[in-house]
């Protein structure tokens, strides 16, 4: 039962917030991209995946559903008033994570499709990458929406600083990039890979990093 009120309650705060707008804005940008890397291969498709979409837009996009679910308070300030009418805190903090992570993971992959479909000049080569292109950005969007529920736990400021650390740290092959969403991201999609793992790790990574972030989140969130 508390899970459903978290979750009633976070499509109830996404959907009164500007989301459509930042999601249209995020939209707008991704295909200016795109058709400026607009080729008749793979390549255009590719640079405009790992060049900007993935690695900054997803994020940012990410963020703001976050945002538009706890504005700038602390995930367990969010669901204080539903605990003081007997709601269990990190049950409640769990389902609205939920809903915020799929959110999320919709949202990337919209993108994802929509930076190939604009990089692509043939339609029907793009056809050939727009399944990979959809669920790797849904896994992506998943992933970053975790790690943004456990920055949640602090508030805008952790969300800031662990987006931060995704980027400074995630950018590089190494070890520092294993507990990242970044570098997986990249190794997923055909970019360079952490540790030179294959893309099937990746998936597994980001599966595995995604489903800790929200339990972390829900479990520290109530204290």
């Amino acid at each position: 039962m508390s899970v459903r009120l978290g979750a009633d309650t976070a499509w109830d705060l996404l959907a009164r917030s500007r989301l459509k707008a930042y999601a249209l804005g995020a939209a707008a940008v991704v295909v200016t991209s795109g058709l400026h890397e607009r080729t008749s291969d793979a390549s255009g498709a590719d640079r405009a995946l790992l060049g900007l979409t993935l690695p900054f837009i997803v994020p940012a996009a990410c963020y703001a559903v976050f945002d538009c679910a706890y504005d700038g308070s602390k995930s367990s300030l969010r669901v204080e008033p539903l605990a003081r009418y007997g709601a269990d805190r990190w049950r409640v903090t769990l389902g609205i994570d939920t809903v915020a992570v799929a959110a999320c993971a919709v949202l990337a992959a919209g993108l994802a499709l929509l930076a190939v479909l604009a990089a692509s000049a043939v339609p029907a080569h793009a056809l050939g990458d727009l399944y990979a292109s959809a669920w790797g950005g849904a896994l992506v969007g998943a992933a970053y929406g975790g790690l943004l529920a456990l920055g949640s736990t602090w508030g805008r400021a952790g969300r800031l600083w662990l987006l931060f650390g995704d980027w400074f740290f995630g950018s590089g092959t190494g070890a520092a990039a294993l507990p990242w969403v970044r570098g997986h991201a990249r190794s997923l999609l055909g970019g360079e890979p952490v540790l030179r793992t294959s893309p099937a790790l990746a998936t597994v990574s980001l599966v595995v990093l995604g489903s800790l972030f929200v339990l972390a989140s829900a479990r520290r969130g109530p204290r």
